[in-house]
């Protein structure tokens, strides 16, 4: 992960805790649902229904489900927040340079930001990591997963291709 760019080594963080486990050891870590998530202005975007979702695939034929690899790691945080979402281990203290799956807004912020880059688009419904792709005939699907292929091209989203699904 620090290869790939998404924590780095830090010297030292005020928000780094100890975290009691259950056997009564200390293990040393950021625990961000006692650090940052109690302090944190909770960012808030609602997340698609299942209802909904299907009523907008009705009437596709074809299918397609693409899920985002690492998806909350394909966000980059300003430098300025970074410093909140450090962890420790038995020898480093690290930082997280992209969003974090246990902050508690990630799941708003993320599904807000895919909303985004998808909006317009004829045929893709996101839920969080998966975007499911669908089309009236085999033709107008194909068209519609080249096109949301293209646009997480354009915005360097990054697809899990061993749990790409066609149905």
């Amino acid at each position: 992960m620090e290869y790939e760019g998404i924590l780095s080594r830090v010297e030292w963080s005020e928000w780094v805790v100890p975290v009691p486990k259950q056997n009564g050891h200390v293990r040393i870590c950021g625990d961000f649902k006692v650090t940052i998530n109690p302090v944190l202005y909770a960012e808030e975007y609602p997340l698609p229904r299942i209802e909904d979702i299907f009523a907008s695939l009705a009437g596709g034929m074809k299918f397609s489900v693409i899920d985002l690899a690492q998806a909350y790691h394909q966000m980059e945080l300003k430098e300025d927040s970074r410093k909140y979402l450090t962890f420790n281990t038995q020898k480093r203290i690290y930082q997280y340079h992209r969003l974090v799956f246990s902050i508690k807004s990630a799941p708003s912020i993320w599904q807000r930001a895919t909303d985004q880059v998808l909006q317009g688009l004829e045929g893709p419904q996101c839920y969080l990591d998966d975007i499911i792709v669908t089309g009236s005939s085999e033709d107008e699907h194909l068209k519609n997963l080249e096109h949301v292929l293209q646009i997480l091209k354009q915005f360097g989203l990054r697809a899990n291709r061993a749990k790409f699904t066609f149905f």
